[in-house]
Formats: C-alpha cells, structure tokens, sequence
C-alpha cells in the first residue's frame, strides 16, 4: 500500500541515552518550549513542530525537507546556556525518516517508551506540547491530523488492551492501595511524610473523595504548605507529627533517614480501629516490629513492588496488542 510522504523528523534524549545528569542540563520548562519554537519558526523557517520536555525526555518533532538535527541542539543547549552543544549530540537519537519519526511519536506517547511502561502522564505532557504549538501557529495541517489520530489511538489503546491497567509505579501503587485499604472505614483520614518525588507524586495522586482528610509533613514546613495549597489538603508540622501518628488511619512515610524514625510507642496510642502504614522509605523509616502491633498492618516497598510487577508483567503481555493497534493507525 503506498503512503503519501511527508518530510517529518525528530530528534530525542531520554533516559536510555542519557544520564540523569544530562537530562537535567537539558530540560525545558514550559515558557523555553514555547520560546524555542519560536526560534525554530524564525531562525530555521520550520512551520509545524512540536517541544516537550520531562524529567525522563525532552523531544523535537518537525516538519522540514531538510535535517536541522544540528541546528536544533545549538538551540536546545544555547537557550540553557550550554557551550560546546554539538559535544551533547552523541546524547541524541535522530530520526530522519518520517515513518520512523512518526512510528516513535506514536510509541513515546502510548507509554511504550517511558520509563515506567504505559505511564499515563506522557499522553497529557504530549497533548499540552500540541496545544503550545497550536497557540503559536505551528500545528498545520499535518501535525493537527497526525496529534488527533494519536488521541483516537490512546483511546483504543485503553479501551482494548490492559496495557493501562493498574498502578505500575511505586507511588501510583501506593496511593492506590491507600484508598483501597479505607474503603468501608468511616471518615478515614491520611497522613503522607516526606515531601521528597517519591512523596509528592504519592500525595498528587491520592484519591483525596476516598478521604475525609488527608495531612502532609515535611521537615522543611514550607514545603508542606506549598504542595498542601496545590492540592488542597492539611499540614501537619514535623515536630507534632511523631505523637500525633496514631491518629490516622494510613500513614505513608517517604522520609530520609539512617534509622528508623517512627517505633511502636507512636503507633501504641489507642486507635478506633485497624491502622495501615506504608513505608516507601529506603532505608526503612518505620521500625520493623511495628508490624506485631495488633491493630497496625504494615506494607514496605517490597510489598508494593509486588503489586507493580505483576502490572508490568500484564502491560508487558499486552505490548503486542498495542503494537498492532499503533501500525493500524499509522496507515
């Protein structure tokens, strides 16, 4: 079957082919983005791309009969004050075929490529990057087909294969499991401790309607309130929190610590009913033996990883599935 051609190329880093500290260097906040692809339009002459940037990728796709893998990394790395950018090509993949480039569009966007496999937060960063271009004119004809028929596609990808089923990082499963663990208790109440990306992303993705009130603790109190306020939660200060751990019925702790930090007396105080506590902490932040308590049920990030390998293990079977729906789509 013959397809007509469209000259559609792109370049990516990603954590499998640079280290975090790279990936750093590079990212591009949003207000970057948005000014780089200005640049593209007005120093390359490019009228249809599309930039994004996370903390595992940052991405140019463009329309152009011409390669410009070169001239858009000078750009890349001079707008975050990088010398010598070309020394950071070797970081790269370049793609200058336009079913190549368009095949890892497809791919990067389902999940297929992120570094927690069928990460949900991909489509939405994908979705904005187009809404940016489309604000500054730089979605045409092509890029608006192309983005819309990606949307249908992660559509049919839900719907049709499991490969978005369940939680398949640590702290999506863990918020999971919290709401899971309350269901039936009445008015039950949450307490996230340790604001560090495993905390923040825990406590962002609380099912906070499962909840009729949900704390946060941070040693840095600051912090606390600035996620709280985003969120809409409570804030517990760190210095109340050790003897006021027993008043909640899950306690979630990403804390950095050498030794633990929470022991049985703080979780001994009479509490109505069954307690349950998460430690995602690496070392342990909650003593061991507080699993012997009668009333506390204790999970570690052992336990959680349990349940994410077995997600992976079921989005992993169904790769096939959405290859195959990616190819259907392409044509």
């Amino acid at each position: 079957m013959s397809m007509l051609r469209t000259p559609f190329k792109a370049i990516s880093l990603s954590f499998k082919s640079a280290p975090v500290e790279i990936r750093e260097l590079i990212y591009l906040p949003e207000e970057v983005c948005k000014s780089l692809l200005r640049q593209v339009r007005e120093v390359l002459g490019i009228e249809e791309a599309l930039i994004f940037s996370t903390c595992n990728r940052t991405e140019v796709y463009y329309v152009s009969e011409e390669d410009h893998t070169d001239e858009l990394i000078k750009l890349l790395c001079i707008a975050k004050g990088i010398e010598k950018p070309l020394s950071h090509k070797k970081y790269f993949r370049c793609f200058s075929e336009d079913q190549d480039a368009i095949n890892y569009l497809f791919e990067v966007s389902m999940g297929l490529e992120s570094n927690v496999l069928g990460d949900l937060q991909i489509s939405s960063q994908v979705k904005n990057a187009y809404a940016w271009s489309h604000e500054l004119g730089m979605a045409g004809a092509f890029l608006h087909r192309l983005m819309h028929t990606i949307f249908h596609t992660n559509k049919r990808v839900q719907q049709e294969t499991p490969f978005r089923d369940g939680a398949a990082s640590v702290s999506y499963a863990s918020a999971e499991l919290a709401s899971e663990l309350v269901n039936g208790i009445l008015n039950p109440t949450a307490l996230v401790i340790g604001l560090g990306e495993m905390g923040r992303d825990v406590a962002k993705n609380l099912d906070l309607d499962a909840f009729a009130r949900v704390d946060l603790c941070n040693r840095t109190r600051s912090k606390a309130e600035e996620l709280a306020l985003e969120i809409g939660v409570g804030v517990v200060s760190f210095e109340q929190v050790f003897e006021r751990l027993h008043t909640y019925d899950v306690v979630i702790s990403a804390v950095t610590a050498e030794q633990p930090m929470f022991t049985c007396p703080m979780f001994e105080e009479n509490h109505p009913g069954m307690q349950f506590v998460l430690d995602l902490s690496m070392p342990r932040s909650i003593a061991a033996d507080v699993e012997e308590l009668s009333h506390v049920v204790l999970y570690n990030v052992d336990d959680i990883h349990s349940r994410t390998n077995q997600v992976m293990q079921r989005r992993e079977a169904a790769i096939p599935q959405v290859k195959s729906i990616i190819q259907e789509e392409v044509i």
